[in-house]
């Protein structure tokens, strides 16, 4: 099977942390994830990202940026 886009969703901190750990079982069955790649956009009303809004897969930082286009449509936080 051969997945190229994925992405998910979460209302929380903690929540999306959860999943991206969810998806690092999967790499048990040979998925690999190109953390290069992987963006982490929060949708927020404003203000700079607090002090727990950090996300990691497999113990490595992820990039958050602040926009990111996504199977052909941009979407942005602010």
């Amino acid at each position: 099977m051969f997945v190229d886009d994925v992405a998910l969703v979460a209302d929380t901190v903690v929540g999306l942390q959860i999943q991206l750990n969810t998806l690092n079982t999967c790499k048990k069955n040979k998925l690999k994830v190109n953390t290069s790649k992987t963006k982490v956009l929060s949708f927020r009303s404003g203000g700079p990202l607090g002090q727990r809004e950090k996300w990691y897969d497999n113990n490595q930082p992820l990039d958050i940026v602040s926009g990111f286009t996504y199977v052909g449509i941009y979407f942005t936080s602010g």
